[in-house]
């Protein structure tokens, strides 16, 4: 399709470069023409001219005669030099430009096609993960059908389960539906407020307590009193997914380290686990919806939906900051968020 696209683009750049180089030809030569003309006609008087000056002494004066210079032979073959070059010059722009205007569409459509192609894994992942837990739902209720002596406990139990893959779907469409938001512009410069890293990170860290406890790990942070301007929701939910991140690939009993600082007109907080690490070949994709990184991670019996990096990048962007990751296996992994100082 993009191949196709691309040729098009190409042909109507030469359509566009040859309508342009045809009627500067048109005006160059009708301009050589009349030039031409012009000089040839001004060069016959001039020779009349000095004939006859030269001729005004003689006795007796010879009779008036009109000396030939051949005009219209010259001014044949000047036109025809005129199009032979303005046909070489035209057909040389039109090869250069050719090849330029194809170099020039498929840079245009690039943006496009890596859009579309985007767009396709992005609906492919998420029709694979919401078909995941209707699929679990669906065998679980046919076996729970089919069994003639159901009691009241396994009924409960396959209700139970039910209920968990639905909450998963109601999460993955919740996230899904934030990060269109995100990306459609949700948060405007009008709805940011001056706040507080420090207030954030102590409410978020509060709410993942349990879930680090269940892991003994130790959640460390240090934090100053540093002012950014931002939204409240969007900057709470960011910390979120990047703690809740940490703690899903962090090792039993060991440590979160948060730590936050401002350097010029920018504040920093860094996030560092000491976990599983992140291959360096997936390291670029870290931040694509719905990507895991590897089958080990992928195993881990928290493995999400694969869009919390991908919002927590959007947010980011939305307040005109940046966020990086540094990785190595084995050792851990510290993302680094960087937001502009109020």
């Amino acid at each position: 399709m993009f191949k196709a696209a691309r040729i098009k683009l190409t042909a109507w750049y030469l359509l566009i470069i040859l309508a342009i180089t045809l009627c500067f030809s048109a005006a160059v030569y009708s301009s050589v023409d009349m030039v031409t003309t012009k000089a040839l006609e001004s060069q016959q008087r001039r020779i009349q001219h000095q004939f006859d000056d030269n001729t005004a002494f003689l006795i007796p004066p010879p009779p008036p005669q009109n000396i030939p210079i051949f005009k219209e032979e010259t001014a044949a073959e000047i036109r025809e030099k005129t199009l032979f070059l303005l046909g070489l010059i035209n057909l040389s722009v039109l090869i250069l430009a050719g090849g330029l205007g194809y170099i020039l569409a498929g840079k245009t459509l690039k943006p496009i096609e890596n859009m579309v192609d985007r767009q396709k894994r992005f609906i492919s992942d998420a029709a694979h993960e919401i078909k995941t837990p209707l699929t679990a739902m669906k065998a679980d209720l046919e076996v729970t059908l089919r069994d003639k002596h159901l009691d009241i406990e396994e009924a409960k139990k396959t209700m139970l389960g039910t209920v968990t893959e639905i909450d998963e779907l109601h999460n993955l469409t919740e996230q899904l539906l934030t990060q269109s938001k995100l990306q459609a512009g949700a948060y405007k410069i009008g709805e940011f407020t001056q706040l507080n890293i420090d207030d954030i990170l102590k409410n978020v860290i509060g709410k993942y307590k349990i879930l680090a406890k269940e892991k003994q790990i130790e959640i460390k942070c240090t934090s100053n009193n540093v002012p950014v301007k931002g939204n409240e929701e969007g900057l709470t939910r960011l910390f979120k997914n990047l703690l809740d991140n940490a703690i899903k690939y962090s090792k039993e009993g060991s440590t979160i380290e948060i730590d936050t600082f401002a350097e010029n007109s920018c504040t920093f907080t860094k996030i560092k686990d000491h976990g599983e690490g992140i291959p360096e070949k997936d390291l670029p994709y870290v931040f694509d919806p719905f990507f895991r990184a590897d089958k080990s991670r992928s195993k881990n019996s928290r493995n999400g939906t694969g869009l919390g990096l991908a919002i927590a990048k959007e947010i980011v962007k939305a307040h005109k900051g940046d966020i990086k990751v540094v990785s190595k296996l084995n050792e851990g992994t510290t993302f680094t968020v960087t937001l502009p100082k109020a």
